[in-house]
């Protein structure tokens, strides 16, 4: 191999130069959506009366700034 070949070799597969400048507002937002989603309106009606004990029901709640976040969970409760 004469000199210097491997190097141009190198130089041909290594990228150079600047990436071109692509905006941020390019494309699709597609934060925040779930595939396959269900609505809650669309339960069995044994749910919907809590008939039954059981069936749990949770309530996420953002900090400020969404610094901080919980989600509780309880137990739906049994209509009387």
């Amino acid at each position: 191999m004469p000199v210097g070949e491997l190097h141009k070799g190198l130089i041909v597969c290594l990228r150079q130069g600047k990436t071109t400048r692509r905006p941020r507002s390019g494309g699709v937002d597609r934060r925040g959506q779930i595939p396959d989603m269900v609505s809650i309106h669309v339960r069995p009606p044994e749910i919907e009366d809590r008939l039954m004990p059981g069936h749990w029901e949770g309530d996420p709640i953002k900090g400020k700034a969404n610094a901080s976040a919980v989600a509780p969970w309880s137990s739906a409760a049994v209509a009387t």
